[in-house]
């Protein structure tokens, strides 16, 4: 009986009152096997229409509707019970009056196309209307995840297309009033910008499936905390920050680092990142460390600190000031990172 009340919004107390015995009878009394009723042709043609398809069209409520309504509550995340309660129909009208479909606008059907052709289902104009290209990519996009193949953006299918695309934060380092490293005439807080927006748009161009965030794109300043907040709140799959690193004029090469209470998931991402970055690059290689940094200790997700090169060692310092070099370590990077997570060249 708790179950049951919970399950109807009700008052979890196990106890059969009159507010129980309605809801019990009202779904007692709902269309199901056995009866007839002119809503039952209703609820046949809905049915029909967001993908649980093959239903003959009449009042009766028989073995073939039961098992399609099973499998609609069962997609739905509903009690698969083969009645059409209140919850059954509430869904049920939800996708098939859903604004994504073929011949409605509505302002998000701009986002969604956005995504597609993000996602390589491309090709799609970006405007309100859901024509019948849009249906054909979403339609193409639904049978490749293995959903129901019926054209309408609903619940199930944005929060697939949603977790398709691979979220990812980078952080470029110091900025405003905080230079960072400074040695031989470079700022950290500069390269290391070059590096990022290089980067971000070299994965935004070459990759499918991929979303980019930043901490800033700009020379100024955000605190430590912040940083972390904002890729938070994106709910990014993953953190990188850019550094430059100095220390007494000898030291050299490229170090990455995580938290030390990683993951075993941050633990692949660094190996694959770092050790792509030191195979490209062909500098020392000062290793994969861990360590109590405020970005990653603070960021939900796996999350990774690389220290670019050292701003005070000539050799690599004279590398630092060319932009192109500081281009292609973005680029670098980005391929690293799609390496890291199988994104799809386009």
């Amino acid at each position: 009986m708790k179950d049951f009340q919970s399950y109807y919004g009700l008052k979890n107390h196990g106890i059969v009152d009159s507010v129980t015995l309605n809801k019990l009878n009202e779904v007692y009394n709902s269309p199901q096997l056995g009866k007839r009723s002119s809503d039952i042709s209703n609820i046949k043609e809905k049915l029909n229409r967001v993908g649980f398809s093959g239903i003959l069209v009449t009042d009766y409520f028989g073995d073939f509707t039961e098992k399609r309504v099973k499998e609609f509550q069962s997609y739905y995340g509903l009690l698969n019970n083969g009645i059409v309660d209140e919850l059954t129909l509430t869904k049920l009208n939800k996708v098939y009056n859903s604004p994504f479909q073929y011949g409605k606008r509505h302002a998000n059907t701009s986002n969604i196309k956005r995504k597609l052709n993000n996602l390589g289902y491309s090709g799609i104009t970006v405007t309100d209307y859901f024509g019948s290209y849009t249906e054909a990519k979403l339609k193409e996009f639904q049978r490749d995840k293995g959903l129901i193949v019926n054209g309408i953006a609903d619940d199930v299918t944005l929060n697939a297309i949603e977790n398709s695309i691979t979220k990812i934060f980078i952080d470029a380092g110091h900025g405003g009033h905080d230079p960072g490293a400074v040695a031989l005439g470079l700022k950290e807080k500069d390269v290391v910008l070059d590096i990022v927006l290089a980067m971000g748009q070299y994965l935004s161009n070459n990759f499918y499936g991929v979303d980019v965030s930043y901490s800033r794109v700009t020379d100024e300043y955000i605190a430590l905390e912040d940083r972390a907040k904002l890729a938070n709140n994106e709910g990014s799959d993953y953190f990188i920050s850019v550094h430059n690193n100095k220390f007494d004029g000898n030291a050299n090469g490229l170090e990455s680092y995580i938290h030390q209470n990683h993951s075993s998931e941050t633990a692949n991402k660094q190996k694959i990142i770092h050790d792509y970055l030191i195979n490209k690059m062909g500098v020392r290689d000062r290793g994969k460390k861990k360590a109590d940094f405020n970005v990653l200790r603070n960021t939900n997700m796996p999350a990774i600190l690389v220290e670019y090169l050292f701003l005070d060692y000539p050799d690599e310092n004279k590398k630092l000031q060319s932009s192109s070099y500081r281009n292609w370590l973005g680029q670098i990077t980005a391929e690293a990172i799609a390496s890291a997570f199988n994104l799809k060249s386009k």
